[in-house]
Formats: structure tokens, C-alpha cells, sequence
């Protein structure tokens, strides 16, 4: 393999960007391990989860391009152009999800998803406050 450098450096540099993604993924746990479950986090830690959530996408995809370019390297170039070509797609949908939340109503005042339930067709929002009771 003429190549074999090349390609341990690409395994090894996806290896760390999935390794700072679990490890950032584990840390949304652990910031809101002190919040109930059944509330709404507060505004800041909400925002916290969010860009830890965004930095979390932003390695995921950026390890799969590096596993798209090593199958680009050993001779696979159809499938790792199409892999990244579908990677970029990611963010696009990420974005027209939440303008499309945003638009429709689905979203809170504090930019925090609703839940709603249904009656008989009709469906309206719960009470944030509400505690849920446990069996």
C-alpha cells in the first residue's frame, strides 16, 4: 500500500473527531443531570445543549468526510464522493427542519419545543408546569 500513511492519518483523525463527539455528547448528560426530566432546562443550559449539539454534528460529519476520503483513497471514489455528497445534505436539512418548527408554531416563546396532545382531533398544548405523576 503506497498510500498507508495517508490513510492511518485519516483514521486516526476521524477516530479523534468521533472520540470529542461521544465525549461532548456525554456532557449533555452531565449538564442537565441535576434537571428533572419532565421540565424544561433553563434558558442557558438549553443553549449550551444546543451548540453542544451543533458542535456534535459538526464532528460526526466531519469523521464521516474523513472515512468518505479513505474510500476515495483505496479505490472506492464512487461511493465516498456520493457518502459526502449526502453528508452535506445534513446540515441543510438540520436548518430547513428548524425554520419549518419555527414557522409552525411548534415552538415555545423561549425557542423551546411544546408538547401537545390530542383529543378527539383537537390538540393543544400542556402545561409546562404540569408534574408528571409517577406509577
Amino acid at each position: 500500500m503506497d498510500n498507508f500513511e495517508y490513510i492511518s492519518r485519516l483514521l486516526s483523525a476521524a477516530f479523534l473527531l468521533f472520540a470529542t463527539g461521544l465525549f461532548l455528547a456525554i456532557g449533555i448528560q452531565y449538564i442537565l443531570r441535576h434537571d428533572d426530566p419532565s421540565q424544561t432546562p433553563s434558558r442557558r443550559r438549553a443553549k449550551i445543549c444546543v451548540l453542544h449539539t451543533a458542535v456534535i454534528i459538526g464532528l460526526l460529519i466531519g469523521g464521516f468526510i474523513l472515512l468518505d476520503l479513505v474510500l476515495i483513497s483505496i479505490g472506492q471514489k464512487a461511493i465516498g464522493i456520493v457518502g459526502i455528497t449526502l453528508l452535506g445534505i445534513i446540515p441543510v436539512w438540520y436548518f430547513g427542519i428548524s425554520v419549518i418548527e419555527a414557522e409552525s408554531g411548534s415552538l415555545g416563546a423561549d425557542g423551546m419545543p411544546q408538547e401537545t396532545v390530542s383529543h378527539n382531533g383537537q390538540s393543544e398544548r400542556l402545561d409546562p408546569n404540569l408534574q408528571v405523576s409517577k406509577l
